[in-house]
């Protein structure tokens, strides 16, 4: 324990403790050290600086090791220097005899860990800072060089959107229709585009709002949540990929069937779990992720479980900024690293744009992303943004920023709320209830289709009524027999629409209306789609007559008309085959599905 101790320095120590001066021998000073651990370790602590007895305490009740961050975003006052060098200081702190001293950390020895574990008191929890109102706008003053005019603060309250977004989602995956890439995974810029046109509300707005043009030199955000969906489907374990398409799971499938908050918790519950995708990929600016720096790249989900376990600390339904969210990620114990050899990530250059000695700002970074892109689309949290246009909350003024807009395109998250729906997620509360749309304002929907809602409609409900009915000046709605179909042909049913109404009105839903509906579920249902097939028209009737009677070409073909057949897509390469026997030649490009 005191392998590392000069005698200078245990002479202090000895000083320190009013243990006799002619103990001047290396040995003598060991052994006396050595027993006031082992008979008098209570009266080391109190001959401990109250802010040394802080340290000591967080670490002792934090696995027995505290950080520089973490005890400064707790206490707001700077941790005792405990670097190696400072064991042959003239004045070593008394701490240096309980643990090990690192230059941002601070480590108690094993052997003390439970003894000081019933003399220090654990400290009190950390506190947070919880706003009931934010402001409108935001006003972020001179950065990065440039001085910025103030911009709007956009608020995106998710609980209630991300539900409706996830199933059209799933609609577009069981269509065949979402594709990835065949290394990363990711959604390809067509299913990126496909996704943004099925969102319930637009995706975030974060583009530059004083850009007149688009030029090279006017960085473009780009999608956030339509990129999102592609891979949080996948980290949840709702959809996996399969020869280039995304296909549901069966939990996705049980998803798509009803959404209940128990299936929704239990793809939530394996989001942190993902050693696939890593969200801090979306900083495109910083470089060097793909390449020499991969290897050093910390843990996936020990970063997830440390920030999903601090978000579980939040308040309810209040909001809380950034940086307060970020303090109170360090001072709950809860940091985490991004890399163990940030010189391996770089702006622009290697050489003179590496990040080395800034470990500690990477997973401010990281948060903006998971919080914004990844919470936020699944609707666990609530946040509100500007623009990240020339804000620069980190790096500002590094060396190769000089010609970007921003670090990434979450530099404008400004406040964070953890909801309902992400409180039951993550086991702060036992249950989830959306807000009944009744004890808001009943519609009035007629027997005729008119829906005439009331004054306060959100987003969802507007974009809902969009999918189902047509608009009229006075600002009723009017379902749509046509609009109807479409919803049912996406992947939707008609007992989503009635589900929807009947919450939404004060009584039953008219038994005219109930009528009309299930026509068209009737007449929906009527049609279905068996399989691909091909239809083949023969120049005589007798030649279709012929293959049609055949043992081996009838069994794979059916009769259309006189001259016409129908093949199987599944068939057509043994009827193909089965057809040259009787001496017809099908060519191989009429059978390409």
């Amino acid at each position: 324990m005191f392998k590392d101790l000069n005698v200078d320095t245990m002479k202090a120590f000895a000083r320190k403790l009013d243990l006799p001066r002619t103990l001047t021998r290396k040995s003598e000073l060991e052994t006396a050290l050595e027993k006031e651990l082992r008979l008098n370790l209570g009266r080391i602590v109190t001959r401990l600086s109250e802010t040394e007895r802080k340290v000591l305490a967080q670490a002792v009740h934090n696995c027995g090791a505290v950080t520089r961050d973490s005890f400064e975003a707790m206490h707001g006052i700077a941790m005792p220097n405990l670097a190696p060098w400072k064991y042959r200081s003239k004045d070593p702190s008394l701490l240096l005899l309980l643990g090990e001293g690192l230059s941002a950390r601070f480590d108690v020895f094993d052997p003390l860990l439970d003894s000081l574990q019933h003399l220090v008191p654990e400290p009190p929890k950390p506190a947070i800072f919880a706003l009931d109102t934010i402001p409108e706008i935001h006003h972020p003053g001179k950065k990065h060089w440039t001085e910025t005019s103030p911009r709007p603060v956009h608020i995106f309250n998710s609980c209630e959107i991300a539900p409706l977004e996830l199933r059209s989602v799933l609609q577009l995956v069981r269509s065949g229709r979402l594709s990835v890439t065949d290394k990363s995974l990711r959604p390809t810029e067509a299913t990126t585009r496909l996704i943004a046109q099925s969102l319930i509300a637009p995706d975030f707005d974060a583009e530059d709002p004083q850009a007149t043009s688009r030029s090279s030199r006017v960085e473009a955000a780009g999608s956030i949540r339509a990129h999102a969906w592609g891979v949080v489907i996948q980290q949840c374990g709702w959809a996996k990929p399969r020869r280039g398409a995304l296909v549901l799971t069966e939990s996705g499938q049980r998803l798509l069937q009803g959404w209940t908050p128990d299936g929704f918790r239990e793809g939530i519950d394996g989001l942190h779990n993902d050693d696939h995708f890593d969200e801090f990929n979306r900083v495109n600016h910083i470089h060097g992720q793909s390449g020499r720096g991969k290897r050093y790249l910390t843990d996936l989900p020990e970063r997830r479980y440390a920030i999903l376990k601090s978000i579980a600390q939040w308040p309810v339904d209040r909001w809380i900024a950034f940086d307060e969210a970020w303090r109170f990620l360090l001072a709950s114990g809860n940091s985490f690293l991004i890399t163990t050899n940030a010189v391996t990530l770089f702006f622009a250059e290697q050489q003179y744009g590496h990040l080395g000695g800034q470990e500690h700002i990477l997973p401010r970074v990281y948060l903006r992303v998971f919080l914004m892109e990844t919470l936020a689309t699944l609707g666990i949290i609530d946040i509100a943004y500007s623009s990240p246009h020339h804000l620069w909350p980190d790096f500002e003024g590094g060396w190769g920023t000089d010609e970007l807009s921003f670090c990434s395109r979450y530099d404008g998250l400004l406040y964070v709320r953890l909801n309902t729906l992400g409180a039951y997620c993550l086991n702060v509360t036992p249950q989830y209830e959306s807000t009944p749309a009744k004890t808001i304002a009943p519609w009035e929907v007629l027997g005729n289709g008119e829906i005439i809602p009331s004054e306060n409609l959100s987003l969802p409900d507007t974009h809902l009524l969009d999918a189902w009915a047509v608009r009229d000046s006075g600002g009723a709605w009017w379902l749509d027999a046509g609009r109807v179909l479409d919803y049912v042909i996406s992947g939707g049913s008609i007992a989503d629409i009635s589900r929807f109404l009947e919450d939404k009105c004060l009584n039953a839903l008219p038994e005219t209306l109930q009528g009309w509906l299930s026509g068209i579920a009737t007449k929906a249902s009527s049609v279905q789609v068996i399989e691909h097939a091909l239809l083949i028209e023969m120049r005589e009737a007798v030649s279709a007559e012929a293959i049609a009677q055949d043992s081996d070409t009838g069994m794979l073909c059916r009769r259309a008309g006189e001259k016409h057949l129908v093949v199987a897509k599944k068939n057509l390469r043994a009827f193909r085959n089965a057809l040259k026997k009787l001496g017809y030649a099908l060519p191989e490009s009429e059978i390409q599905p």
